[in-house]
């Protein structure tokens, strides 16, 4: 043991030498001993011989209050300056900008930071890969790969290409979440230039099916014009059939390139008025127009009457007696339910539809009387023609009349 208090005693000159000695023993023994110093200043060295077979350096801290070690006999308890592991922490603290560096020798070879579960790889962030480094910024590529529950290589999930910085996802998805209950997970796509796209594209083997264009090339003018939202739909091989859907930005009108297909449309009075209350349809049958509102049928537009679509065709037998059993009325609208609400209260003329299918023919209206969720409407082909024919059997008897006059 050499330590010594770091104070020169004044005394007899042998006494004075032997002290000096001591304290020069001391400093070239870095104070060794079973325990600490008692005597302790910031900087100060203490060479710990305090367990058999085991020694440790120590140094004293900047603040004088403890120790910190910076050598020992043990291995492992320091780390190598070449091939060791480290069982704590590793912190690089620095007064202005930490950086650890990890500096490969030559391209193809990988600068990489590895994540272990017991001594398995689990996750491998490369920071510079193998890809070779072949001039105008190519090569040396980020990214992260991913491992087996043995260790064995998984995928590589994330890539950065160090030439563009184009970024590729491997996974089948990629979620966005805000962990802020009132905040909105984004995915932001902002293009640089007027006339460039913003755009999301779907693929098949590398070969585009859909792109969804949040600001297509449409070139911006002023006034909202331009950029405006587009779909985009491809062919097997990869080339651009059509846009079925273009948004524009300025005006929110939208235009389909093809047939739309929907559960109906909310319409509203006018272009100012009370809107989007009830879903509103069209349904051909084949031979009527049906207009549906919601789940009921309002009514129908007839029309057809090319001679190609009809056979067994026949003279109208006489409908003057027919003509004759007809109830013409005037009526005024009223409410019935929900499904129909009348917008004119003014008076009107027309027919019972349920009547016309009694004394003319079943066809003359549609549905049937009191049916649930139907409101019946009158087919006016069959009312003209019986109309027609009365008149025309009116008009022969009045011409016989006149002959016999």
């Amino acid at each position: 043991m050499a330590q010594h208090d770091q104070v020169i005693d004044n005394a007899p000159g042998a006494t004075v030498r032997a002290d000096i000695n001591s304290a020069l023993a001391a400093v070239f023994s870095c104070s060794s001993g079973a325990v600490e110093p008692t005597v302790k200043v910031p900087g100060q060295l203490w060479f710990d011989t305090g367990t058999p077979g085991t020694t440790k350096l120590w140094v004293r801290n900047q603040g004088n209050t403890a120790w910190d070690a910076i050598a020992s006999n043990v291995t492992g308890s320091f780390v190598a300056k070449t091939g060791d592991t480290m069982t704590g922490t590793l912190e690089i603290d620095s007064a202005s900008t930490p950086v650890l560096i990890l500096d490969k020798s030559a391209s193809g070879q990988t600068n990489r930071i590895e994540g272990q579960t017991n001594n398995s790889i689990r996750w491998r962030m490369n920071l510079g890969n193998t890809t070779s480094e072949g001039g105008s910024n190519t090569g040396s590529d980020f990214s992260l790969n991913s491992f087996t529950d043995a260790g064995a290589s998984l995928d590589t999930p994330f890539t950065i290409t160090r030439a563009t910085g184009n970024a590729l996802f491997s996974g089948a998805q990629i979620s966005l979440v805000n962990p802020n209950a009132s905040g909105s997970a984004t995915l932001l796509l902002g293009k640089i230039a007027n006339g460039n796209l913003a755009q999301v594209k779907g693929q098949v083997g590398g070969n585009s099916r859909w792109d969804v264009i949040l600001g297509n090339i449409t070139t911006e003018t002023g006034g909202n014009v331009g950029s405006d939202f587009q779909i985009a739909r491809y062919a097997d091989a990869g080339t651009i059939i059509d846009s079925p859907l273009i948004i524009e930005r300025s005006t929110g009108i939208p235009t389909f390139a093809k047939t739309l297909r929907a559960n109906g449309y909310a319409a509203r009075q006018g272009t100012s008025g009370a809107s989007y209350g009830n879903a509103v349809n069209f349904w051909w049958t084949g031979t009527i127009l049906q207009c549906w509102i919601d789940g009921t049928q309002q009514g129908t537009f007839t029309g057809t009457s090319d001679y190609r679509v009809k056979k067994d065709v026949k003279p109208l037998e006489s409908m003057w007696e027919t003509v004759l059993g007809l109830n013409p009325i005037s009526f005024q609208w009223k409410a019935h339910g929900e499904i129909f609400k009348p917008t004119d209260e003014g008076r009107q003329m027309g027919f019972v539809a349920h009547e016309l299918q009694k004394d003319l023919l079943p066809s003359a209206a549609s549905g049937k009387k009191d049916e649930p969720n139907m409101i019946q409407s009158i087919n006016l082909g069959p009312v003209v023609a019986a109309l027609t024919k009365a008149l025309q059997e009116a008009m022969l008897r009045i011409e016989a009349l006149e002959k016999n006059m």
